[in-house]
């Protein structure tokens, strides 16, 4: 089949390709997530005036990052005193596939005399800027037992030297997991302990992605906000609602460097207000509905006495007040905004409030059928929310599960879970919503103490 290009504009794919590679640099302002390779450490840093980065034991400036694409491994340099761009990372060679020869039954652990190279050696050889990998293999080289090691303990032993003397980080790109995975393993309250995991599963129950009109009721600093916003991709709306006279602050939600587009989806709105608006929103189709009920009565009346009138006098009365002197607003006017309810989509994600009576004010801001999830660190309140749905009727599909997962080595021959994992993932509520649920009377919610 012969391709048409006049259907292929040039420019536009220009454009994209121009944007998506700008899009992979690294620039001043934006946030990143600048983590050991070898280790665990991470921190989220933004790249704003005279940031210093904390690599090792020391801090560095941060100018070398900006202007890298992200994914890029940094080092320290020979000196010391800043970081520089490397290409090559040594757990690579560590990790390749090894037949196992050996085994440690005749090892004897001796560390005084085994290793001769002394911690005074080792400092003279950093003063003499030699590299990590270089002092690793000046530590393997003179080990006594590491050739009589088997092969997974000799990569074992790198592993962990290279951990102590090899610098090596990666600044990465901010996303919703490496977000709430940096947040959990140093700052766990200020995301209320919630998992990445946790995370993820919240998105799926409350079937959220482009063209979602979601509502969220959290208490974890805006990583629920966050995520929601990163899943629909600036296609469709996030409204965080809130209890306090004051709104708690949302703040993680500018650590996701955003464009525009996104940023423009994401709204806020106190749940009173949106309470009073879905109260006005059910009075005036009340209204509309009594009037067309009256116009229609009127019409089964004197359509015999009175011949229809022309297209032209209809299109005229279609403009004038109705009877109770409100212009009657057409369905698709544009006076909506992403705060509005209802909502096709709900995520309750706050401790402070027993989720009971949090849906009980946030399903009449729900449309029908629409999704909602709730995560709780204990079981007992989620259990009493779903006993009471199913007696009134106000939810179907109703299911409470447990989040866990645990981390894999996925390594050749040597593919197992780790040894350490954490076992306090909290519990899910997930439903969808009945058009009884959306007809509870409109009440709202106590103001939290926290």
């Amino acid at each position: 089949m012969a391709y048409n290009d006049a259907h292929f504009d040039v420019s536009h794919f220009e454009n994209y390709l121009k944007n998506t590679m700008e899009d992979q640099i690294i620039k001043e302002g934006d946030t990143i997530i600048f983590g050991d390779v070898l280790g665990d450490r991470q921190s989220i840093i933004t790249l704003r005036g005279k940031v210093r980065i904390k690599l090792g034991k020391a801090f560095y400036p941060a100018d070398p990052i900006i202007g890298c694409n992200y994914g890029t491994l940094f080092t320290i340099s020979a000196d010391g005193k800043s970081l520089e761009k490397t290409h090559h990372s040594p757990s690579g060679e560590w990790n390749e596939d090894v037949e196992v020869t050996r085994n440690n039954a005749k090892l004897l652990d001796a560390n005084a005399t085994n290793q001769p190279i002394q911690q005074a050696e080792i400092l003279a050889m950093k003063q003499a800027g030699k590299h990590g990998k270089e002092i690793v293999d000046a530590l393997t080289n003179n080990s006594a037992t590491f050739q009589t090691k088997s092969e997974f303990a000799q990569e074992k032993y790198k592993k962990r030297k290279a951990k102590k003397y090899v610098q090596l980080a990666c600044a990465k790109r901010p996303t919703a997991a490496s977000i709430c995975d940096t947040l959990f393993n140093k700052q766990p309250a200020r995301i209320g302990y919630l998992r990445p995991d946790a995370v993820g599963i919240l998105l799926h129950m409350a079937n959220v992605g482009p063209g979602s009109k979601i509502l969220v009721l959290e208490n974890c600093g805006g990583m629920i906000t966050g995520a929601v916003a990163e899943r629909m991709g600036g296609y469709g709306s996030v409204c965080a609602t809130y209890l306090e006279p004051h709104a708690k602050g949302i703040e993680i939600v500018k650590s996701f460097n955003f464009t525009s587009g996104i940023r423009g989806t994401v709204s806020r709105a106190p749940l009173v207000g949106l309470l009073k608006t879905r109260r006005d929103q059910l009075e005036k189709e009340k209204e509309q509905k009594v009037a067309e009920d009256e116009g229609t009565e009127y019409m089964l009346v004197d359509s015999s006495l009175q011949s229809p009138p022309p297209a032209a006098a209809t299109e005229a009365a279609a403009d004038t007040p109705s009877g109770n002197g409100e212009v009657v607003v057409e369905k698709n006017s544009k006076d909506t905004g992403s705060e509005k309810p209802p909502f096709s989509g709900c995520i309750l994600c706050n401790p402070i409030l027993h989720p009971k009576i949090a849906l009980n004010a946030l399903f009449p801001l729900l449309s029908p059928s629409a999704s909602f999830a709730v995560w709780s660190q204990t079981l007992q309140p989620l259990a009493d929310t779903m006993n009471e749905l199913r007696r009134t009727g106000n939810a179907v599909s109703l299911m409470v599960q447990e989040t866990w997962y645990r981390k894999q080595q996925v390594l050749p021959k040597r593919t197992h879970p780790t040894m350490s994992m954490n076992h306090g993932g909290g519990y899910l509520l997930s439903g969808i919503v009945t058009v009884a649920g959306t007809n509870v009377p409109l009440a709202p919610l106590p103001q939290s103490s926290g």
